[in-house]
């Protein structure tokens, strides 16, 4: 066997026949013992372009793995075709990416066993689902395009969404196909979800935007005197004579039937609303805005009763002196 050239710790290529060397190849290893960490390195030959890039590409629908399949918690049954598996560490032998073009990056104890399927960042997480995605602690994607994410959330039904806090020992299971289900308990009083609908600098519970606080049931709206500008009066009754004038009607929405029956609503239409001026789209309404126009109507009403009650008090005054006159005659 003749001497290879004399590349410093380059990965010689040699022929199958005579056992020659043709040439060192592009890929450098070298052991590398710091004291930060004991590696190895492989890296491109440094005489190659600068900008060269290292390509592993498995052979047909091989998989690409970090530990060899063995059947063991150690190594793990055999990967997918097309599998990415980069976990190292598993309590069985199916803590493996089993599904085709599925991927294991940054977990321990994890299994993406639907095709498509992936766990990234997490331990114990499941992805058993076609197109399914688990991440972070013990969360379980199974339904088909479904998606398991922070500390033990469950989205086992098609084309769901599942995710949980940690402040209880289990978190949210999907039970409907397309559901949204989150847990969000936000402990100390705060808004526990908040969906922001401005780029503010405000804190949470003063941008715009509604929230949920903890362990409530309804959504907030923030409202605080110190966060609004551009004060502007009110004349309540002209208020209250404009809504008498709309039209209030039951209805149903185009898209909103049902199979065991339609949906009723009642309530005015955005486009005579929008005779108030409020808000920035024409064929809705916002909840805050109806909710200012009915309390300028109650408060609109209740001068109207204030006027009829000094009318009325006027005219029994005005009796009580006539009568009082006929008296004396």
């Amino acid at each position: 066997m003749s001497t290879p050239p004399t590349t410093v710790n380059a990965v010689a290529r040699w022929t199958s026949t005579a056992g020659t060397a043709i040439q060192n190849s592009g890929i450098i290893v070298n052991d590398s013992s710091t004291v930060v960490q004991n590696s190895v390195q492989i890296n491109p030959d440094s005489a190659l372009n600068p900008n060269t890039s290292l390509g592993l590409t498995p052979r047909g629908t091989g998989a690409l793995t970090v530990a060899i399949p063995d059947g063991t918690a150690t190594g793990g049954n055999a990967r997918g075709t097309n599998a990415i598996d980069f976990q190292n560490n598993r309590t069985l032998a199916t803590n493996v990416a089993s599904g085709a073009n599925s991927l294991l990056l940054a977990t321990e104890s994890s299994t993406a066993s639907g095709a498509q399927s992936a766990c990234v960042a997490g331990g114990l997480c499941i992805a058993s689902g076609t197109n399914s995605f688990a991440q972070a602690t013990a969360s379980q994607a199974g339904g088909t395009s479904s998606v398991a994410l922070g500390w033990v959330s469950v989205a086992n039904t098609n084309n769901s969404f599942a995710w949980s806090d940690n402040a209880a020992a289990g978190g949210v299971t999907t039970s409907n196909l397309g559901q949204f289900a989150i847990r969000a308990t936000g402990p100390g009083g705060g808004a526990a979800v908040k969906f922001f609908t401005t780029n503010s600098t405000l804190s949470p519970l003063s941008a715009p935007g509604p929230y949920l606080v903890n362990g409530l049931s309804t959504w907030q709206v923030p409202s605080s005197r110190t966060i609004k500008e551009n004060y502007t009066y009110v004349n309540c009754l002209e208020i209250l004579e404009k809504i008498a004038a709309m039209t209030i009607e039951k209805w149903t929405y185009k898209d909103e039937n049902r199979t065991d029956g339609l949906v009723w609503h009642m309530g005015p239409y955005a486009e005579e609303f929008s005779q108030f001026g409020l808000g920035a789209l024409k064929d809705a309404i916002e909840t805050s805005d109806a909710d200012g126009i009915l309390f300028a109507a109650i408060k609109g009403m209740y001068q109207l009763h204030i006027n009829d009650m000094d009318t009325i008090d006027a005219q029994l005054k005005d009796l009580e002196e006539q009568t009082h006159n006929l008296k004396l005659h």
